[in-house]
């Protein structure tokens, strides 16, 4: 990575004789190693495309591509290896999601250019009379709650960072954390409290690369509304030089307040913003980089949902010329040799193991709906979850949240087992209710990331 920069400046005389010294420069420039082997060709959409993560292949990232990229489910990613990235003024690039709704990596050969816009946003919410359903992230996100009808209450937003349904049948909802905390809704009366935002999350590098969380839905009887949606997660990766004069997005979906008594009361919270990473020698332009958080919109009779927060921006890069900083501004640096761009052993990792004896899913899809279930369990009611955990403090918090399809979720704290820093277990009481649920556990220093 090192640049040796040789000069000579004046011209000098010796014994009267004249001598001219050359001027010159050397430079032994740190030629970026981006691992792209061009297999799924160039890049160069003439319209408007939607790429379908579905399609891709499950296998190593590695495994050379035809177009449709690979799925990776250790990496929990899919990867594309293109020749160049070209994508013209006027043309947008969106995405629907893979199964496991993984983040998006691009690693390209040559240069890249975007004059036109990749879009990885979350959806909005849904209205208050709308068929309820959780809202879906961009790719690398977690879906936004949804809101309560006629028979049912609503739910908390999914992610590290989703806000928590509230504690009673009445109440506007929070958005969804990342970068920044999300927003807490607000009402006018008493004795109908919102449920909290989640907590922040990730780091400066967005590494690993993870997107936004959802927003919980509102409780308003049958004119709920859904939360909205994180935003997704990509790395655009190219040894050469990334010219941006469009856009790349990767915004929280927006709250509802749409839909009630009155036509509007008790808004939901928007999911937070998604995180957006580029690697390249040299970056340029007058585009722009986004991964703002979800509306908040206002509703009737005083109620207000929570601003989804905002995710997380790098830019790695030997020469930064871009005018815009982003929003949120990015966080500058200079690219690793090599970039890291995959997980390695020596990252941070933590995973659920087995509950109540039975094996969890080293690729979990956390549906909600048979015959999808990852795990499906006899009965309610309190069961052990065991954990992994790869190079986590043993003094760290390890949380495990429950968010059910409908009804409040539950936060439970895990206790360290065995093991040291390497490798170590944790183990979990958590109550499972009954209908189906997700699980998910993070951990952190206690009251932090």
């Amino acid at each position: 990575m090192n640049r040796l920069l040789v000069s000579a400046g004046s011209s000098v005389r010796c014994s009267g004789i004249f001598f001219g010294l050359a001027v010159f420069a050397v430079a032994l420039p740190a030629a970026l190693v981006i691992p792209s082997d061009g297999s799924d060709g160039a890049f160069e959409p003439t319209g408007n495309v939607v790429i379908d993560l579905s399609e891709a292949v499950t296998g190593s990232w590695d495994t050379p591509g035809t177009g449709t990229g690979v799925y990776d489910p250790e990496q929990w990613a899919v990867v594309f290896k293109f020749t160049s990235v070209n994508i013209p003024s006027g043309v947008t690039v969106t995405f629907l999601n893979h199964p496991s709704r993984a983040p998006v990596i691009w690693l390209a050969e040559g240069d890249v250019v975007i004059e036109g816009t990749v879009a990885l946003d979350g959806a909005a919410g849904h209205g208050g009379n709308s068929l309820r359903s959780f809202a879906e992230p961009g790719p690398g996100g977690f879906r936004g709650g949804r809101g309560s009808d006629a028979q049912t209450v609503g739910a908390g937003g999914m992610g590290p960072g989703g806000s928590s349904y509230g504690p009673n049948n009445s109440h506007a909802s929070s958005g969804g954390s990342y970068g920044t905390v999300g927003g807490t809704a607000t009402t006018s009366w008493g004795g109908n409290t919102p449920g909290e935002p989640g907590q922040t999350y990730g780091n400066a590098g967005v590494f690993p690369l993870i997107g936004g969380s959802g927003a919980a839905g509102s409780a308003n009887g049958e004119f709920g509304k859904g939360g909205g949606a994180g935003g997704g997660a990509i790395l655009i990766a190219t040894p050469g030089s990334l010219l941006l004069n469009g856009q790349i997005r990767a915004n929280g979906g927006s709250g509802s307040s749409f839909g009630g008594p009155g036509g509007a009361t008790r808004a939901s919270g928007g999911g937070s913003g998604g995180g957006i990473r580029v690697i390249a020698d040299s970056i340029s332009g007058s585009g722009l980089l986004r991964a703002l958080g979800g509306a908040n919109p206002v509703a009737g009779a005083g109620t207000q949902g929570g601003q989804g927060g905002v995710g997380r921006i790098r830019v790695e890069a030997f020469t930064n010329e871009l005018i815009d900083t982003g929003n949120p501004a990015f966080s500058l640096g200079v690219p690793e040799d090599p970039p890291r761009i995959f997980r390695d052993p020596s990252t941070p990792a933590i995973r659920s193991v087995s509950l109540a004896g039975a094996s969890v899913s080293e690729d979990p899809r956390s549906e909600l709906s048979f015959p999808n279930t990852d795990l499906t369990l006899p009965e309610a009611g309190p069961v052990t979850l065991l954990i992994e955990a790869e190079h986590v403090p043993l003094d760290s918090e390890v949380r495990v949240r429950v968010v059910r399809r409908t009804g409040a979720d539950t936060d439970f704290l895990a206790v360290h087992t065995g093991g040291t820093f390497e490798a170590s277990t944790w183990s979990a009481e958590v109550d499972v209710a009954g209908g189906f649920s997700t699980i998910q556990v993070r951990a952190g220093f206690a009251g932090g990331e």
